[in-house]
């Protein structure tokens, strides 16, 4: 018989194979609480502390990191912070420290080390990777291997010899019972094995007891002096946590903070390393050794990034061949698809508010209006609009016109455009048009108005029509062509189809819809208009109420910071872009001269 000395292939066996436990020779470490069984006992340790019953009695057996207070389960985990976090105070590391030769990752952790060591092509001691045999993706394991393969390639599933756990409330399936139970979770009628974090004053549930103290600092802090753990502040505001990770993106929001990393090749900055890294990978390839991260990149295309989420939304957005196979979130009211939970439940809490009780995620209520949204970044926003409301966003000044903004990427793009002397203090990548003199720090902003000269190839990818090969510049746009030009293949839609009930007019743009209502004299009074708040006007867009506050109350328009479009051969101004086109391709300057 073949005896394993590996304690990890041990491990397994003690956690997937129970009836073949026997012919475990290694100790085993049982829960007094639940079934979980493991032959290594950090890991037991770990999982014991998991269970709230004996949380105190843990909390004095944790190293405590004596320069930032942090604590850890382990001393091994503890020097290994220490390297990371006070490189100064390496010396006092007692565990033997690991050095990369080729950059300066270190760790005391030797399986970290052996796997950093196989990033590095030039050791020879690339991981041996298991590769997918539908679609050629790469795994560390088989287990990650048959996950992929339940997940991704359903019809093929007879070849997984793993136990799978299929979801009853949904099509969700795993091998992997801990990813099973906290999916469980999401359905608050059934009962999950899940560990959750109930807080005793609120009975909010948490999914770890990191999150429950953050939960108690932020909802309860009358009540901060019961968490044992540190609590940072920040020096700007009354913000309060325990997740350093959360500070110090709190802190890069005040605009006097500034950015922590610097690029040493073009003096860039960044508000992370891992934003860090992802434009050394990016913009200077052969001059950053010192990246320690993986990058991420496609066969089929040059883009490279050292961030795994954003190569899943170029693939998604970019490739439709292998995006699609992305899973959308369908909502059971209209079937509109979503790529998140958060934009589902956004959604319904905006379209389908009798059914807002099935939303998860936590919803914030205008005090002023009827908004409601679970987004925070768009709540703070909205409270914008309201004057005499304060919001939590700090604006931010332009210290050449006094013109106020909500986002430092707002502030930078005015000052391209309207203060180009200026232009070195911005922070953001500038893109300039090699067709004429616009610039912006908006990717998005750039490729739209490329495609506007004519003849010159943007990044942006158009979309072709099989029927009639014409070209489109979004998916959305080539689907309501579809619909509108080629009607008997409307089948072939995925997307929700629009349809007028007065006539028969169908489109797969909302926008485009509402503004066809409009045209119906006894639907128009049923339309939400946009209403200035000085002078009562009404408009039927909301670009025409911008457009109406640039020019009727300019003072009140410098609040919202909109884009504006100026002439520069005479004094006419508009936040349309339409309108400034048309204007700049009229004969109005000819004729005067």
């Amino acid at each position: 018989m073949l005896v394993h000395e590996n304690r990890t292939f041990l491990h397994d066996i003690g956690r997937q194979h129970s009836n073949a436990i026997a012919s475990v020779s290694s100790q085993l470490y049982d829960c007094i609480y639940c079934p979980y069984k493991t032959s290594n006992e950090s890991d037991h340790l770990e999982h014991m502390s998991r269970h709230p019953e004996i949380a105190k009695m843990t909390y004095n057996k944790l190293f405590i990191c004596i320069y930032c207070n942090q604590s850890f389960t382990s001393k091994m985990s503890m020097h290994d912070h220490i390297i990371r976090k006070h490189p100064d105070f390496i010396t006092s590391v007692t565990s033997k420290v690991h050095e990369c030769p080729h950059c300066i990752y270190k760790t005391v952790r030797k399986r970290c080390f052996d796997e950093h060591l196989s990033t590095h092509p030039e050791t020879g001691l690339s991981v041996k990777l298991i590769s997918c045999t539908q679609c050629n993706a790469t795994f560390k394991n088989k287990l990650a291997l048959e996950d992929h393969v339940v997940k991704k390639h359903p019809d093929f599933i007879t070849s997984v010899g793993r136990k799978i756990y299929e979801c009853a409330k949904c099509t969700y399936k795993t091998i992997m019972k801990y990813n099973f139970d906290r999916h469980l979770s999401v359905h608050s009628e059934v009962t999950s094995n899940y560990q959750r974090w109930l807080c005793v004053h609120c009975n909010f549930a948490l999914n770890s007891k990191i999150t429950l103290d953050d939960h108690v600092v932020r909802k309860h802090p009358d009540l901060a002096a019961s968490i044992r753990r540190k609590i940072y502040e920040c020096t700007e505001c009354s913000y309060k946590t325990v997740i350093k990770g959360y500070l110090d993106k709190h802190t890069s929001t005040h605009s006097d903070a500034g950015s922590d990393y610097e690029c040493v090749h073009c003096k860039g900055r960044f508000k992370t390393k891992r934003g860090l890294d992802n434009h050394a990978k990016k913009r200077h390839p052969n001059a950053s050794p010192s990246v320690d991260r993986k990058l991420y990149k496609r066969t089929n295309c040059d883009y490279k990034t050292a961030v795994k989420s954003y190569l899943d939304k170029h693939m998604f957005l970019k490739h439709s061949e292998f995006g699609l196979s992305r899973k959308l979130r369908t909502c059971v009211h209209c079937n509109a698809t979503f790529r998140g939970k958060g934009a589902l439940d956004d959604h319904v809490v905006k379209k389908h508010p009798d059914s807002i009780t099935s939303v998860t995620h936590k919803i914030y209520e205008c005090t002023e209006c009827a908004y409601k949204t679970t987004k925070k970044n768009n709540f703070e926003r909205h409270l914008s609009v309201h004057s005499d409301t304060g919001s939590s966003e700090k604006p931010i000044t332009c210290s050449h016109c006094d013109v106020t903004f909500t986002r430092k990427g707002a502030l930078d793009d005015h000052i391209v455009k309207k203060h180009p002397d200026f232009i070195t203090s911005v922070t953001h990548k500038i893109y300039d048009c090699p067709n004429c003199s616009y610039k912006t720090i908006g990717k998005n902003n750039f490729e739209r108005h490329l495609a506007g000269h004519f003849g010159t190839a943007s990044n942006s990818e158009h979309m072709t029509c099989v029927h009639c090969n014409a070209s489109l510049k979004s998916k959305k746009a080539l689907d309501d062509h579809v619909i509108r030009k080629h009607p008997e293949f409307i089948k072939t839609i995925s997307r929700k189809i629009h349809e007028c009930p007065v006539c028969f007019h169908k489109t797969a743009i909302k926008s485009s819809f509402d503004r066809h209502m409009l045209t119906h004299v006894e639907n128009a009074p049923s339309c939400e208009l946009s209403r200035c708040t000085q002078c009562d006007a009404s408009f039927k867009k909301k670009s025409s109420l911008n457009d109406h506050l640039l020019k009727k109350h300019p003072n009140l328009f410098a609040l919202n910071a909109k884009t504006v479009y100026e002439c520069p051969k005479c004094d006419f101004k508009t936040t349309i872009r339409n309108n400034f086109d048309r204007h700049a391709s009229t004969s109005v300057h000819d004729k005067a001269k």
